[in-house]
């Protein structure tokens, strides 16, 4: 609390001024007993409580609420800012990101979910029917190779074959795209860099191994993909705190305007609806 504790009297508790009086003077000459003795322990016990520091509280309440805003991710529909809020119940622990608007977003094993259509306020149980509808519109509407890349067969075969077929095309290589996009971002080292459409996390993985930069966020639209993305990363050695990556859509970018350095976007502007409105 920010309302600093009154000194209560004399003597000291837990580095501030507490005191024990007794409700009449009658009470300090009668006989001893144990009960007595109980009700004066509960009544010290009580006034060294009132003079603990608030600092404690606020540390264990910072393990279950983010105290700041994120920095860079907003709630999409509203462009509110996202704190982190923790529950647990028993041995289960969920994480959700919830905005200034009380939007919840959830956040899975592998990646937080900052799609629009993800998101529920405080009092929504479940899907309204106009979300439901919009739901549908989205899956119609997206075009057929959006939908093909949240398969899990697309995901496990990405990096078996399907990606090295690109040198075809007249891709140079991961690794050769990867120098590129270092000399690229240089000029924003320690900043932070966005890997977009990740895929299975080809240049994610190299960015974060680099350590040269304060924060690396993947995306991508594919839940597939990005628990590939997670898999993949933990199977080459990166620690499953050091990864954050976040399932949005390039349309509606959880991201505060100027919050990002650099941005990586490789092999995906074919794949996402109305590209060239997305660049905008």
């Amino acid at each position: 609390s920010p309302v600093k504790t009154p000194d209560r009297g004399e003597g000291k508790s837990g580095g501030r001024e507490a005191s024990v009086s007794f409700p009449c003077a009658a009470m300090a000459s009668r006989r001893f007993s144990p009960l007595l003795f109980l009700s004066l322990t509960v009544c010290v016990y009580a006034a060294a409580v009132t003079g603990i520091p608030q600092a404690p509280k606020q540390r264990l309440r910072t393990l279950f609420a983010q105290p700041q805003p994120d920095r860079v991710l907003v709630c999409p529909r509203e462009r509110l800012p996202l704190r982190k809020e923790l529950s647990i119940y028993g041995a289960t622990k969920r994480e959700t990101r919830v905005s200034e608007a009380g939007v919840r977003y959830p956040v899975t094993r592998a990646y937080v979910d900052l799609l629009a259509s993800s998101g529920r306020s405080s009092s929504q149980k479940g899907l309204t029917p106009n979300q439901l509808a919009d739901e549908l519109k989205e899956l119609f509407a997206t075009r057929v190779q959006t939908q093909m890349f949240r398969t899990p067969l697309l995901s496990y075969v990405y990096e078996r074959g399907w990606r090295q077929n690109f040198k075809n095309a007249g891709f140079p290589g991961i690794e050769k795209e990867y120098d590129e996009v270092r000399q690229f971002f240089q000029p924003v080292a320690d900043g932070v860099v966005v890997d977009m459409s990740c895929g299975s996390g080809l240049m994610y993985r190299r960015l974060v191994k680099s350590g040269e930069y304060g924060r690396v966020i993947a995306c991508d639209y594919s839940e597939a993909m990005l628990r590939e993305t997670r898999r993949r990363s933990i199977a080459e050695g990166l620690s499953a705190a050091s990864l954050e990556l976040c399932r949005c859509d390039v349309a509606q970018l959880p991201m505060r305007d100027g919050s990002v350095d650099a941005m990586h976007a490789g092999v995906c502007l074919n794949e996402e609806p109305s590209s060239g409105l997305d660049i905008n």
